[in-house]
């Protein structure tokens, strides 16, 4: 006896044909609907027969509208069954209501040349609708997912791309400031249409341009922004990339849940991340279930677990171990593109950023005081660099999360240490972590308990040596000093270390240099090494960062850059939009 529509499971979908009267479609002149009430327990094979359509396909009053090609109505029957049907005769003298799509050019023209790792990615994902970039942090990930984006809109497969990244960084993509340019400037190839959320409507589409809007990710779980979303996704073939795709591995969150929504309906979905399984392989399931939960074959968390994990801890609740890992990799390996930064052939030193977004308790502080120091600039207060560069260190400490006044502390609402601990996930292995502030030093290593270890001026030499040497026999996982005391003469930290942190920068290019080389030089047991800088968006941060940068040319002369600024270079960077 055949089954009701409403009793069929993925599988049996998938396995075994569904009766012509349990397949409804409404012909509508050359257009086509499917009612949107039959797809709602069908998103996986919808997301399917959605990637092979040809023409303008869209949500129309609930129902699924496509072209009724004879391609269409094929692949149409081929993933929801029936019979064959016919296409409607077409005007050929009336305008078409679409073009065939152009060929897949030969040759993709790059806007800045690729590394050869970065090459070797686009080619693997060039062509795929369904696909994960799982690359290390300093990789490029971002400049691969913009050339195969751009790839797929000159081919006609989308017009619009969606990214979800974190807050802060979602805006890279999209938005340049005077320092540092967008992603999309840099590396998109096409012409493109671009908006960052907030704002108050979805922007219109453009033709002949690849729109790509960036949302932060916490965006999701608010009724307006997934609303916006939702309504773009459906109204043109649309390419979501889940930046750092780990942060949706829990697929019971209510952010994963709406991105699952959005997914379904999209052309396609590029995972990217460094870090994929960051716990067990509960982390790499939930990252395929928004990708294309048949690949897997689970649809659920609880058959996946009984398939691939060994549970045990209270009541046999906690994954303690992983089992049929070979069948499982199996499964994913087409899909997905593996890349260190080792690989990468780059010079030692790379660099990287985390730009984040102040709490609103430290905007409100640092707002305040910046326009207090920048009347002290207009009112003819009498300043010297000196206490001009005082002014720079209290925006600081504001953007590290605390106030110092006159020896006494106050803790405020910190975004600056959530940012380290996302990158701690990302990253694996022993780790550096360099602050200007002792407070810092001290609050990091009480975050971390007892993995971490305190390298700085408030300890004794033997004190120093002492932590220095559990962090080099493998005791602590993470190295945290302040440059002035660690960053010099400590030698012995290029055997363990392949990430170094800067939670936040003083203002003496030789303490930078010398810090870096800490882990720099010979014995280092990596072909890289990673630096990250934290970058507090609208703060001094970056303008320090420049700085720097541009002492990198002085060097040998080895000299401090608050010798060098003058009180219109603070003033800058006080009042500087960053």
């Amino acid at each position: 006896m055949k089954k009701k529509l409403k009793d069929l499971s993925l599988d049996d979908m998938l396995g075994e044909d569904v009766s012509p009267e349990s397949a409804p479609i409404v012909m509508k002149g050359k257009r086509a609907q499917i009612p949107g009430e039959y797809l709602e327990d069908k998103p996986m094979i919808l997301a399917e027969f959605n990637s092979h359509l040809e023409g303008p396909k869209r949500w129309v009053s609930g129902a699924f509208a496509f072209d009724a090609t004879q391609h269409n109505l094929d692949m149409f029957t081929k993933y929801f069954g029936g019979p064959k049907l016919e296409a409607p005769s077409r005007n050929e003298e009336a305008a078409p209501e679409h073009t065939a799509p152009p060929v897949m050019p030969k040759d993709f023209k790059f806007k800045t040349e690729p590394y050869p790792l970065q090459l070797r990615a686009f080619n693997a994902g060039r062509g795929r609708n369904r696909f994960a970039m799982f690359m290390e942090m300093g990789t490029g990930k971002t400049k691969v997912a913009l050339d195969l984006a751009a790839d797929a809109f000159l081919r006609g497969d989308i017009t619009q791309v969606l990214v979800f990244a974190p807050k802060g960084v979602h805006s890279q993509w999209t938005e340049s400031t005077s320092e540092k340019e967008s992603a999309l400037q840099e590396h998109c190839v096409v012409a493109y249409d671009k908006a960052t959320w907030p704002f108050k409507e979805l922007p219109k589409p453009v033709k002949k341009k690849l729109q790509v809007i960036s949302f932060n990710r916490d965006a999701l779980i608010h009724d307006k922004p997934f609303a916006m979303m939702m309504e773009y996704v459906t109204r043109a073939p649309t390419l979501i990339i889940p930046d750092e795709s780990h942060n949706y591995a829990n697929a019971g969150s209510g952010r994963s849940k709406a991105l699952y929504k959005l997914c379904v309906r999209a052309w396609g979905v590029l995972l990217l991340t460094g870090t994929p399984v960051f716990k067990n392989l509960v982390n790499l399931w939930g990252q395929f279930k928004l990708l294309d939960e048949r690949i897997i074959g689970h649809r659920y968390v609880t058959t996946f677990r009984a398939n691939y994990c060994i549970m045990g801890g209270f009541e046999g609740r906690q994954v303690v171990g992983s089992k049929n890992v070979d069948e499982l990799m199996t499964k994913v390996n087409p899909y997905i593109f593996r890349a260190s930064k080792d690989e990468l052939g780059l010079p030692p030193k790379i660099f990287s950023e985390r730009v984040f977004e102040m709490s609103k308790a430290q905007a409100a502080h640092y707002n305040k005081l910046k326009k207090e120091f920048l009347t002290s600039f207009k009112d003819g207060t009498h300043l010297t660099v000196a206490n001009a560069a005082v002014m720079v260190m209290r925006l600081q400490q504001i953007a590290c999360g605390y106030l110092s006044m006159e020896g006494n502390i106050e803790e405020i609402e910190d975004a600056r240490l959530p940012a380290l601990m996302e990158i701690i996930e990302q990253r694996e292995g022993p780790m550096v972590i360099w602050c200007r502030f002792r407070h810092d030093v001290e609050k990091i290593c009480e975050h971390l308990e007892g993995h971490a270890v305190s390298y700085y001026g408030g300890n004794t030499q033997a004190e120093n040596d002492y932590q220095k040497s559990l962090y080099l026999s493998g005791h602590a996982r993470f190295f945290v000093g302040t440059p002035d005391k660690g960053g010099t003469g400590v030698d012995g930290l290029q055997k363990r270390t392949r990430t170094i942190v800067y939670y936040s920068n003083s203002f003496s290019s030789q303490f930078r240099w010398q810090s870096e080389d800490r882990t720099n030089r010979i014995g280092m047991h990596t072909d890289s090494m990673l630096y990250i800088d934290l970058i507090a968006r609208g703060t001094v941060d970056r303008r320090i960062k420049q700085v720097l940068q541009r002492d990198a040319q002085l060097r040998d002369r080895v000299m401090d850059v608050t010798t060098k600024m003058s009180l219109r270079d603070i003033e800058q960077m006080i009042m500087g939009d960053m």
